[in-house]
């Protein structure tokens, strides 16, 4: 009799242990599959914050270099058509940050853009200018670490 006992338990091991088998290699396989791709994930995540960063300083140049002829252009000769192709640019270039820009240079791109284009262009006096121009700068750090 207990030869019966032992031989009918020992099919339904070799059921339990196959089951068992194939249930943690389905698991394995799932668990591999998630890490994957979450490593796909992460990885493009990286790529994308890298092609903002280099687009955002990009932009931030363009956008101080337009400063920069705008205030050349307006003390050469206000009333002139390059003057008027300076603040275009200008303007142009102040949208182009405002669209990628983060919070913290919201307030700096406002402050100088004002002040270049106000009635005098006040802000193209030297010192307002590079005052004006380090709280940019300041402001586009965070942007680009």
């Amino acid at each position: 009799m207990a030869e019966k006992a032992e031989r009918s338990s020992g099919p339904s091991v070799v059921v339990v242990v196959a089951i068992v088998g194939l249930l943690s290699t389905i698991g394995a396989a799932a668990l591999g599959g998630y890490w994957a791709n979450r490593s796909v994930e992460r990885q493009f995540e990286s790529q994308r914050s890298a092609e903002l960063q280099d687009q955002r300083r990009e932009v931030y140049a363009s956008y101080l270099r337009a400063t920069a002829q705008f205030c050349t252009a307006v003390t050469e000769d206000p009333d002139a058509q390059g003057t008027k192709k300076a603040l275009v640019e200008l303007l142009n270039q102040d949208a182009r940050v405002d669209l990628l820009a983060g919070p913290n240079l919201r307030a700096p791109l406002t402050g100088l853009t004002n002040a270049l284009i106000d009635e005098n262009a006040t802000g193209c006096d030297s010192r307002k200018y590079l005052q004006l121009r380090h709280a940019f700068v300041a402001g586009a750090q965070p942007d680009l670490r």
